[in-house]
Formats: structure tokens, sequence, C-alpha cells
């Protein structure tokens, strides 16, 4: 019998996982966010202090026998993707990437058109770092709006790609901006191993804004820029962007 290959996608939030998910689910088992509530309890245990640090690769292992995915898009990888490589080696990583300013305006605009459940609340609130961060008064729109400070957003764009660049071997990962998806279906599917034709080009923007609310125009482009600079400024390099 030949071994299930294991892909996985390793974006963050709204950079297309479900998408990612989507073009793969008609021809192979693949899903979006699969088990990821629980994944994340089991993270918030750790950082807890209620669990040991092994209680994720032990989930991890179960997990992976119970769903058996071909493709498993999910943010929540990102957080234990040197858990993934360790465990699961000649696994392939899809790193789906977008601009912070389009990141930004994408994060705002889902978090303003959707309500969030408990335990993405809870995650939010541990990767944005709200117990540390305040807004500082060139975010006080932000604040009003109920979202988070840039710093928050920020530090968790740039520490969720460092941490996938430094933890998946060069020839194991695939850097795709967002917005190139489409285009780079073919080579997606010779990285996976996988036939082009077995990839659905339909579904290649499978979940699409619910709302524009021009969140970011409400900052100062310039103290934008510069907070951009300070988190991300470099990792564009070796992002492609």
């Amino acid at each position: 019998m030949t071994e299930r290959r294991r892909l996985y996608g390793v974006g963050t939030g709204k950079t297309g996982t479900h998408s990612l998910a989507a073009i793969f689910e008609r021809d192979h088992r693949a899903a979006h966010e699969a088990g990821a509530k629980e994944l994340m309890e089991v993270i918030f245990a750790v950082a807890d202090g209620t669990a040991p640090r092994q209680a994720i690769g032990d989930h991890l292992v179960e997990r992976d026998a119970r769903l058996a995915l071909d493709m498993d898009a999910s943010l929540v990888n990102g957080e234990v993707v040197a858990d993934l490589v360790a465990l699961f080696p000649g696994s392939r990583y899809v790193l789906t990437v977008r601009e912070p300013h389009a990141w930004l305006d994408s994060m705002a605009n889902h978090s303003l058109a959707h309500e969030t459940p408990p335990h993405w609340v809870r995650w939010r609130e541990l990767r944005f770092r709200s117990a540390e961060l305040t807004h500082p008064s060139e975010e006080a729109a932000w604040r009003d709006r109920g979202l988070y400070p840039l710093d928050g957003y920020l530090g968790s764009w740039a520490r969720h790609n460092r941490m996938v660049l430094e933890a998946v071997p060069a020839d194991d990962l695939l850097i795709v901006r967002t917005e190139d998806l489409a285009g780079r279906l073919d080579e997606l599917a010779g990285f996976c191993g996988v036939p082009a034709a077995s990839l659905d080009h339909s579904r290649v923007h499978s979940f699409p804004a619910a709302g524009r609310f021009g969140a970011l125009a409400d900052l100062d482009p310039a103290y934008v820029d510069e907070r951009i600079a300070h988190h991300c400024g470099a990792l564009l390099g070796p992002l492609g962007l």
C-alpha cells in the first residue's frame, strides 16, 4: 500500500487557506480547519500549564489517524508546524501569504462582518496579545471599532510566517501569494504530487469577504507603513512580497 502523502496548508488567516482546501476537496480528502477547536484546546492547555508539551504531538498523531486527510489546511497548523515536520517526515507544506496592508484590511473586514465563536476569540486574544497591548492614540479609530492594536495583528503575522520558514525544509515548502493562487495551480499540483486535473479551478475564491468596512483608511498611512516595516520588513523578501 502506498503511504499517504500528507499535505498541509499553513498560511495564517485570510490568506486563502479556505480556498486551498476547496481546490483539493473534489478529488482528494481535504478540509479547512478540521478539528481546529480541539487542537486549540490542547494548545490552550499547554499554554495554561495544565497539559505537558507532549500533549500537542499526541493529539496531532491521533488526529492524523482519525481524519486521514490528504490536504489539511488550517491557520492553526502554523502554530504546530515544527511538530508536524518532526512527526510526519516527507510531508509538504503550502504557505499562502498576503502582503501586510492587504492582510490587515482583510482581517479587519472579516472581524467586523462576522460574529466570532468563543474559541476563536480566545485564539485571537492569545495570538494578538490583547492582555499586553493597548491602542496608541494613532489607533483610536480601531479601538472604537473593537479591533485589536496593529502591533497585535502584525506581530502575529510575522511570528506565524517566521515559524513556518524556520521549521519547514525549503524543498518541502511552497510559498504562494494569495492573489497568485489561481495562476499557480499547475505548479501547486506538481509540488504536491497530484494530477493537475484533480484540482478544482472553480474553487479558487471560495470565501470572499462578506463586507468591506474601510477600517484601514481610518489610520494614517505613514503610521501603518512604519508599523509594518517594524514587524514585517525583514520577512517581505523571504516571502516574495
